[in-house]
């Protein structure tokens, strides 16, 4: 959220999140609907499992971008030494969309804290286009990380 509202102060747009960390519209109240929100956010649940998917693209993946999970993520059975990797090395999605499958777990902004995606600590079947889990805020992990997002103006 800090790294959010830093982002958005820089490019000279309105904050997504209050210091309580509720999402604020365009005019500074306290909103839910993601369409009022002007500045960088993470993602709903929803916002991310499309994305994950390849959006209207989606060919019915089980990873995000194919069926080959080591063409398209990292994972307990291909990372060695067990550390996050450099983005970009796998296959995209139909979206574009590079490590939405495996590498690290995403925080998304609604559903109490969940997290998605899975991680390079995670055995295949935990790092599919469905995969969830929730976690506390104060989570600290180096298997956890955030993917940015922001309304269409």
């Amino acid at each position: 959220i800090a790294y959010c509202n830093w982002l958005s102060d820089s490019q000279g747009i309105p904050r997504a999140y209050n210091s309580a960390g509720q999402l604020l519209s365009a005019e500074g109240s306290v909103t839910e609907d993601l369409k009022e929100v002007a500045g960088y956010r993470l993602p709903s649940e929803a916002e991310w499992e499309y994305a994950a998917r390849g959006g209207v693209g989606s060919k019915g993946y089980i990873y995000s971008g194919g069926d080959n999970v080591n063409l398209v993520a990292w994972y307990y059975d291909n990372t060695t030494p067990r550390s996050m990797k450099e983005i970009g090395q796998k296959l995209p999605n139909e979206l574009d969309l590079f490590d939405m499958s495996g590498n690290v777990w995403e925080w998304c902004t609604d559903s109490n804290k969940v997290i998605r995606g899975g991680s390079y600590e995670d055995r295949k079947s935990n790092v599919t286009v469905s995969s969830r889990r929730i976690r506390l805020p104060e989570t600290i992990s180096e298997s956890v990380g955030f993917r940015i997002a922001r309304t269409a103006p």
